[in-house]
Formats: C-alpha cells, sequence, structure tokens
C-alpha cells in the first residue's frame, strides 16, 4: 500500500510532495514540492514536479524521491522556479517527500530564488 495522507501543519517540512485538492489553471495543477512557509496561515513558497522538459525544467533522477509514496520518480522535473502557493488551495494530501539528496537538489536549484505567484507564471507560460 503506498502512503499517502491529510497534511496538517506539523507534518509540513521540506521536500514534501504534496497533492492539492483544488485543480487547474488557477490552482495546485502539477504536485507541489513544500519549501517554507506555514499553509495552515499564509501562503508558501514551494516548487512543483512536471514531466516537461521545456522552460528551463530541471530533470531529476531516482535518488532524489523516497520509495514507497504513491508519488516518486517518474521521468520527473522539477520545474525551474520558486512559487507561491496559496492556502485557499489546501487541505493538501502527502503523496510523497523528497530524500536527502533531493531536498539539496531543491535547494541548490531554487532555494535560491525570489518566490513568485505560481498564477503569474502560468499565464506567461501560455504566452510562449
Amino acid at each position: 500500500m503506498l502512503k499517502t495522507s491529510i497534511m496538517s501543519n506539523p507534518e509540513f517540512k521540506k521536500g514534501t510532495i504534496l497533492e492539492g485538492t483544488i485543480k487547474g489553471k488557477e490552482a495546485a495543477r502539477h504536485y507541489v514540492v513544500f519549501y517554507k512557509g506555514d499553509p495552515d496561515v499564509e501562503d508558501f513558497s514551494g516548487g512543483f514536479i512536471t514531466h516537461s522538459p521545456k522552460y528551463g525544467n530541471i530533470p531529476m533522477t531516482d535518488s532524489h524521491f523516497e520509495k514507497g509514496y504513491a508519488v516518486g520518480y517518474d521521468n520527473s522535473h522539477l520545474a525551474n522556479g520558486l512559487y507561491i502557493k496559496l492556502k485557499d488551495w489546501k487541505p493538501y494530501k502527502r503523496v510523497g517527500q523528497l530524500t536527502v539528496e533531493g531536498i539539496a537538489f531543491l535547494e541548490k536549484k531554487i532555494g535560491h530564488l525570489k518566490p513568485k505567484l505560481y498564477t503569474n507564471y502560468m499565464d506567461e507560460i501560455e504566452k510562449l
């Protein structure tokens, strides 16, 4: 049985892979990788996982993902940006976890970037 759980605040930690219950262009369309913040009281920052190699997305490896969760490596890419994820998209379901190596990868690749609103990013992508 693969692990999933509805997230409550103490479970949010860097590298947790989340699935939003509200999906679509204006919401949690992709799996979210939690970076920092407190989604119970505010928006938070994180990355997201996609299959697309476009837009400067960064290839990931199997060693970036803990085993035994619903979401693991599947030709995965980390989107090349740090995004503001809205607390209104909660509750989130925990569907995966990055390994220590995966968290180091996350920090190195996007941790230094200024967070931008995810919905603005999606508007930019549609114009390309």
